[in-house]
């Protein structure tokens, strides 16, 4: 998988996990796929730097969420297919 199809997948994904506002996803974009530093990202947006931070950490959080129940779901599948 290419690195432009990486980032499309990991996009999709993002949104459907985060089931968030379109607000934080764009942080989590600009930060984690563009580059972008928190600072850039609220000159860019012109939002307080502190809200940029809190979009951040509670799009990871939901996030890192979505992974844990995925994965969990696989291993309960692989072992589940193993038996």
């Amino acid at each position: 998988m290419g690195k432009g199809e990486f980032e499309q997948s990991i996009t999709f994904n993002l949104v459907e996990a985060l089931n968030y506002t379109y607000n934080t996803i764009v942080v989590i974009i600009l930060f984690y796929l563009k580059g972008y530093s928190q600072r850039e990202i609220s000159d860019r947006l012109n939002i307080p730097l502190g809200t940029v931070k809190t979009r951040k950490r509670s799009g990871i959080l939901k996030l890192r969420g979505f992974l844990e129940r995925e994965s969990s779901g696989r291993a309960a599948k692989a072992v589940d297919g193993n038996r």
